[in-house]
């Protein structure tokens, strides 16, 4: 793989793992086009972990305040008990709802991971993945009003279920839970924060599978570290346009690019 491909495919992954576009649609019509093989399995690796690094940099001080709070409120689960703790420390109960939503992708992650996979060469269903993924980034154009309601189980349950539906190629997982978010009436800071702090255990554990089928023979070190740093600089900003977006009520404006692709991909391919 030459440089140039490697930064390509870097930039691309760092882009559409956060724009609400679907990363996994992309490279399967990027495959379909240039006519290319399976992806290497460790590059893939390499490019998704530089996207986790790049969540983990953007919430840095989330993450670390988080994890403060957790093990507080952990250690005093058993002299105070849930439901104090749950009341008074929102941090624990964060992450308590992260690892909530982690559940159902996770099942049906495990579940239908044959069924997702062999959509990936099905360009035709790509195509109308692509097009529910615009119906949902099309929806935010009537959430006028931002919404007020707290996180809760249920909620945190439902925008897990939308995360495991958007293992589906074409499908956008930014797209499917921060929509289920702010139909369920959480605020889009909120929703902004807990799709893209729910990814990083869906990330994780995307890459604790493909460990296993990784291969450390013959590796190309240039080509690793230029798709790594271009697919975690491209990330950061995906991260950084996208909050903005969202802040201002301009989700919807990625459905005309996902409506052309999706498109493009039923009639032209």
């Amino acid at each position: 793989m030459s440089l140039w491909e490697s930064a390509l495919l870097g930039v691309v992954q760092g882009l559409t793992e956060f724009f609400p576009v679907s990363s996994s649609g992309h490279l399967a019509l990027m495959q379909h086009l240039f006519h290319q093989g399976e992806p290497d399995v460790f590059f893939d690796v390499v490019l998704h972990a530089a996207t986790l690094c790049a969540v983990l940099y953007y919430y840095r001080r989330d993450v670390a305040d988080l994890a403060r709070r957790f093990l507080r409120g952990a250690a005093d689960l058993p002299s105070r008990g849930v439901a104090p703790v749950w009341r008074e420390n929102r941090g624990f109960a964060f992450v308590v709802l992260i690892l909530a939503a982690s559940v159902p992708t996770g099942l049906m992650g495990l579940t239908l991971k044959d069924h997702f996979e062999s959509i990936f060469s099905n360009i035709h269903a790509i195509g109308a993945a692509l097009l529910i993924t615009t119906a949902l980034v099309g929806l935010t154009w009537f959430f006028k009003t931002p919404g007020k309601t707290p996180l809760t189980v249920l909620k945190a349950l439902a925008i897990g279920v939308a995360q495991g539906v958007a293992i589906t190629p074409g499908i956008s997982r930014s797209g499917a839970t921060i929509v289920c978010a702010l139909g369920l009436g959480v605020s889009r800071t909120e929703a902004a924060r807990f799709s893209f702090l729910l990814s990083v255990p869906a990330i994780a554990g995307a890459l604790a599978l493909k460990a296993g089928d990784v291969s450390l023979a013959n590796l190309d070190y240039a080509a690793l570290a230029v798709g790594f740093l271009t697919a975690a600089v491209s990330g950061l900003l995906a991260l950084k346009g996208l909050v903005a977006l969202l802040d201002r009520g301009r989700f919807f404006l990625f459905a005309p690019y996902t409506l052309a692709l999706g498109l493009s991909a039923l009639l032209l391919l």
